[in-house]
């Protein structure tokens, strides 16, 4: 699950290389990748459950700066 995050986070900065020229900015809105809160409400569990989930590799995220992105679609 680690390596599939790892690749997927490859592939975001490669994508955003490549449209950095033309102004354009990757969104990771939608109906799969959610902000924590939202994450949260979804999976029914605490803040500190969530980090475990995380910590043990349960759940696919991605960290953009201080914040997390969850993937609720798998």
């Amino acid at each position: 699950m680690l390596i599939k995050v790892a690749c997927l986070a490859q592939k975001l900065r490669d994508q955003k290389d490549s449209t950095s020229s033309t102004n354009e900015s990757i969104t990771l809105g939608g109906p799969c990748w959610q902000t924590t809160r939202t994450a949260l409400d979804h999976f029914q569990v605490s803040r500190p459950t969530l980090k475990a989930m995380r910590e043990r590799g349960e759940v696919e995220f991605i960290q953009l700066g201080r914040e997390y992105r969850y993937n609720i679609c798998f």
